[in-house]
Order: structure tokens, then C-alpha cells, then sequence
């Protein structure tokens, strides 16, 4: 939506013609449709294909999901759809089906992704120079307070009204919601199409994004303690314990916390009646992997890892609670 609406004026103000609300609209409709529908056939078509070639190696399926990426992005923009929606919509389609070597495709596209946020804040940081940044603070500082504290928070508290979030948890969210280097990437748009005061408004955006980071950054600790949002989650686990195939199977690895109130606390894995087909894979003790004897003890705080079919899921969550997911 930001993409269309700042692709939108800067057509506006660099041509000099006025587009009616209704254009804006329409335009917004048809590229939002057709970036839906080209990311999910393109996640359909991939997904077929993903599970039945044969890749002589496993590196080689991260660079078929890249590509596939590349393919939403070009045939939807080449359809004058939005790219950016069609490859979320096929990354979450794929990403949710089945995917040989799954472990291996999300630890790339996660490196790529963390690599992606680096090289792009570097680059953006290139075009910025700090004496520009002078002229525009008293501006940029008061926009980015009115965003941080009137603004943002106003906003998050509206559009989580219909899902009953407590007002302190709305509140959190306004104040530490997720920031990015979007806003900059598209005051890069006017600045490429030669709007008058386009590089101007390049930098009183820069500054707004630095100053919306690092203030809600800093306060984090406090406001947390403040709204009493700190998290009662147990520690995660120290091991990390990866299953990577090729072939698709039901039965799903997860890894469950002990709490003191669970009943299996204090019982041996043979005393535990886990489902048909389910076992314990192994133990986690303060960083200690421990081997799944029959009359190993499961004490509280220990990491219990349960092989089971994704049907059992249920039952072993009745004995265990909710799998840690990392």
C-alpha cells in the first residue's frame, strides 16, 4: 500500500495533473488483485514442481525458491501488479507446504534476508550526508515525537480495537511495534524522479526513521516494566536439534519445556503414555544432551523431544504443553 500511494503522488506532483481519489482507487484495487492472484498461482505452479524434480543438490533448492521469488516480483510488476505483495503471497504459500530440505531453504533465506537489511541500511546511509541532516532536525524531531507518541500509538490502538487487546498491550505495541528502512527506500522515489524538493524531503525522512528507532529503542526495557508486558515464557534451549529431508513424512520433532505443574515432572520416560508411533528423542539438562533410557527421569526444567506424526500433536501437547518453537 505505502509502494502505491508514494508511486501514486510522485506521478502526481511530478506531472502536474491531479489524479481523482477514485483513480487512486481503482489503481490501488487492480495492482493489490493482481499481485494476489499472479504470487499464488506462481506458489502454486512452484510448489507442484519443488516436490516432484530431483536437484542433484541441496543447495540448489534455495536458489530454486530465489528464483521463484525473482519470477513473482518480474511477472506481477511486468502485469503492472504489486511485486511486493505477490512475493510475500508466494512465500507464504510455499513456506507453509511442503519443501524438500526445508531446513536448508529458510537458513538461506534467512541469511540472505539478515544480509539484505545490512547491505541496504549501508547503501542507504551512502546517499545521506550529516550536514543535510542539520537544516532538517527541528522539523524532522518534531515529526518523528508526534509520530512515536501521538500518532503510531493512536493507530495501533485503533486497528487492534476489533481483536479486544487490553490497552496496555495495545499500547506496547504502539510504542515498540517494528521498525524498518522502508519509509527511506521510498523517499528514494521522488529523489529518482526529480521532484522538486524531493531530495529535501529524502532527508527530513531519514531523520525521522533514525530518531523513530532509536527513541522507542532505548525505552524498551522501561516501558516493558512500566505496562507490566515482561514475558513469563520459559528460557529457550540451549541445543538446537535440526531434521533435514529430503522426503516429506508426517511425523513432525518438537521440543517441550518442563514446567513444575506438569504431571510427567518427576515421572521416567517409560512411566509417560505417549501415543502409538511417539517416542522421546532425546533431553536437554542444563545444556546437556541426555540419551532416552527408559528409566531416565524427566525432571522440571529439563527440554523434553518428542517425535511424533503431525496428528499426535494434540495428545502430546495434553502431556507436555506448547512446543518451543525455534
Amino acid at each position: 500500500m505505502a509502494v502505491i500511494l508514494t508511486t501514486a503522488l510522485t506521478t502526481v506532483v511530478a506531472s502536474g495533473h491531479a489524479l481523482s481519489a477514485g483513480a487512486i482507487a481503482r489503481d490501488v484495487v487492480f495492482e493489490m488483485l493482481v499481485g494476489a492472484v499472479s504470487g499464488a498461482a506462481i506458489a502454486f505452479a512452484g510448489q507442484w514442481l519443488i516436490v516432484r524434480i530431483r536437484l542433484p543438490a541441496a543447495g540448489l533448492y534455495p536458489a530454486f525458491t530465489l528464483a521463484l521469488a525473482c519470477l513473482s516480483f518480474g511477472v506481477t510488476t511486468l502485469l503492472h501488479g504489486s511485486g511486493f505483495l505477490a512475493v510475500y503471497v508466494t512465500g507464504v504459500l510455499i513456506g507453509s507446504g511442503a519443501l524438500p530440505h526445508a531446513v536448508g531453504v529458510r537458513r538461506v533465506h534467512d541469511t540472505l534476508g539478515w544480509l539484505s537489511q545490512v547491505v541496504m541500511f549501508l547503501l542507504l546511509g551512502m546517499l545521506v550526508f550529516p550536514t543535510r541532516l542539520l537544516p532538517v532536525a527541528g522539523m524532522g524531531l518534531a515529526i518523528a515525537l508526534f509520530l512515536a507518541i501521538v500518532a503510531r500509538p493512536l493507530v495501533t490502538a485503533l486497528c487492534l480495537a476489533p481483536f479486544r487487546y487490553a490497552w496496555r498491550e495495545s499500547a506496547y505495541v504502539g510504542w515498540v511495534g517494528l521498525r524498518g528502512a522502508v519509509p527511506i527506500v521510498l523517499a528514494t522515489i521522488p529523489v529518482m524522479a526529480n521532484v522538486d524538493g524531493g531530495r529535501q524531503l529524502f532527508d527530513v525522512v531519514f531523520f525521522i526513521v533514525v530518531v523513530g528507532a532509536i527513541l522507542p529503542g532505548a525505552t524498551v526495557p522501561w516501558i516493558t516494566n512500566v505496562l507490566r508486558m515482561s514475558s513469563s515464557a520459559p528460557p529457550p534451549p540451549k541445543a538446537s536439534v535440526e531434521i533435514d529431508t529430503r522426503r516429506q513424512r508426517g511425523d513432525e520433532l518438537h521440543a517441550y519445556f518442563v514446567s513444575p505443574q506438569l504431571a510427567v515432572a518427576g515421572a521416567t520416560i517409560a512411566d509417560v503414555p505417549l501415543p502409538a508411533g511417539a517416542a522421546v528423542s532425546m533431553l536437554e539438562r542444563a545444556g546437556a544432551l541426555i540419551a532416552p533410557a527408559g528409566d531416565v527421569q524427566i525432571l522440571a526444567g529439563d527440554y523434553v523431544y518428542v517425535i511424533a506424526p503431525a496428528e499426535d500433536r494434540a495428545h502430546v501437547e495434553l502431556l507436555f504443553g506448547r512446543a518451543e518453537e525455534h
